[in-house]
């Protein structure tokens, strides 16, 4: 199996498809897919959450209480700009796979997908709402499969956003490595994408459901994952392809 990537939680490095550069930032006073040094973390997490609260035309990936899925072609010559995102992840698992083609996004809830509940085990709920779904879809999107001509391709890389709990993987404690079934699962669904890393990015969750949780979701750049797409480099700063999470720009393809 192809190694996997780790990346310690809240000091996320950027990862490049093509090129390495030094790390560009936001400035508040530009479009959102043109940005330029100087930055803060500030100006980043107003970014995001005008963009993943406020923005009525982000595609959200974790609007239901079961599993989401997203896909939107990226061709630079027919497709439209636009954002797509998770928020609010305290627990949950997200992934997405991008080339220059095409983004699919997924987003897998932390009780109903790695937890045991209604009456089954976590096994079985990983088949059900992770495995299955990435196979068959289901109410909260298309499958995997129904779109692997797009990503079964080398250029084709994938991200993990996952939770971690005393620097080891809550999905790991049980003894079953959920991670790495998801990851032998995509793999085997995209046999000729073999680049795809992958590129695991464990983050320290926030416990929701208590007041300062709550606040720190609402209000800071935890528990969130941008993905941006625009139709072509308009300036040296812009990118066709761009992907945050929390206040870290992780990936960016011209």
């Amino acid at each position: 199996m192809t190694n996997r990537h780790y990346q310690d939680p809240d000091t996320v490095p950027w990862l490049s498809a093509r090129n390495v550069e030094p790390t560009i930032k936001a400035r508040s006073d530009l479009h959102p897919r043109v940005l330029d040094p100087p930055v803060t973390s500030t100006t980043l997490t107003r970014l995001l959450i005008q963009l993943l609260d406020n923005d009525p035309t982000t595609i959200i990936c974790n609007s239901q209480p079961n599993t989401v899925s997203k896909f939107m072609t990226t061709d630079i010559n027919n497709s439209p700009a636009f954002n797509m995102g998770v928020r609010g992840l305290c627990g949950c698992t997200a992934i997405v796979l991008t080339n220059p083609n095409a983004v699919y996004m997924a987003h897998f809830w932390e009780d109903l997908s790695f937890n045991a509940g209604g009456g089954l085990t976590a096994d079985q709920n990983f088949q059900n709402n992770v495995i299955n779904f990435l196979s068959n879809g289901g109410v909260g999107g298309p499958s995997l499969v129904q779109h692997a001509n797009d990503f079964n391709d080398p250029s084709t890389l994938l991200i993990v956003v996952s939770p971690n709990y005393r620097r080891r993987l809550l999905y790991n404690q049980a003894g079953s490595d959920y991670i790495n079934q998801l990851v032998a699962h995509i793999q085997t669904t995209l046999p000729a994408a073999t680049n795809l890393g992958p590129w695991i990015y464990p983050y320290i969750p926030v416990s929701s459901g208590t007041t300062n949780g709550d606040l720190e979701l609402d209000n800071t750049a935890k528990g969130r994952l941008l993905f941006q797409f625009s139709p072509g480099q308009v300036t040296g700063a812009e990118k066709n392809q761009r992907i945050y999470f929390q206040t870290n720009r992780i990936f960016d393809a011209p």
